[in-house]
């Protein structure tokens, strides 16, 4: 692969996980503006379509496709600036710990970028409302893309449980605390790696 097309396929990479992260940014926002709300009293007997619109932006309606959406954002960053590198064999993997320590060895002085992606990726790192689901459900992160995308696993023997993440049984607002914890780290990710794209090309 030639220095032109490494970067092309970079930019392209690079490109695509940027709008997954701008899309959960997006989700995130209006998320936050609801606040910890679970459901809606009505004293009418509302129309599918009034409930659907009401409820749009609940934590519990979004939380699983925005993390999908979001640690399949970071696995393209990755692998997009990891493929600018001359040195380096792109993988066709979805393993975030793997991509993580190939990053780290190959940009070391990237401290607030890698302390980003540890942050969701390392579990005893995790945000606590997250960590703790993980850890309850013995979920491996490098499985997110079958978790987090299908309710059962590939031969339908396990299935996947999302109700106290999506649910805070303790009414704490711990789903929203955990919505602006990643909004706060997409938005500040989110630059960091275009500079530092810019900064190899």
């Amino acid at each position: 692969m030639d220095k032109d097309d490494r970067y092309m396929r970079a930019l392209a990479i690079c490109t695509l996980g940027n709008k997954y992260l701008h899309l959960v940014k997006n989700i995130f926002e209006e998320n936050i503006k609801g606040g910890q709300t679970t459901s809606i009293v009505y004293n009418y007997v509302p129309t599918v379509q009034k409930m659907n619109e009401d409820t749009k932006w609940f934590f519990q309606i979004i939380i699983i496709p925005t993390l999908f959406s979001f640690y399949h954002g970071i696995e393209l960053t990755m692998k997009g600036l990891l493929t600018l590198l001359p040195e380096y064999n792109p993988k066709t993997t979805h393993s975030l710990t793997n991509l993580l320590q190939d990053f780290k060895n190959n940009y070391q002085m990237q401290e607030e970028i890698i302390n980003i992606l540890e942050k969701y990726i390392v579990v005893e790192q995790m945000p606590p409302y997250l960590k703790n689901w993980f850890l309850k459900h013995k979920n491996n992160i490098d499985d997110y893309y079958d978790f987090l995308k299908y309710p059962f696993d590939a031969k339908f023997v396990k299935s996947y449980d999302y109700f106290d993440l999506k649910y805070d049984l303790d009414d704490e607002n711990k789903g929203i605390n955990l919505s602006e914890s990643i909004l706060a780290d997409v938005k500040s990710f989110l630059p960091k790696t275009v500079e530092l794209y810019r900064s190899i090309k």
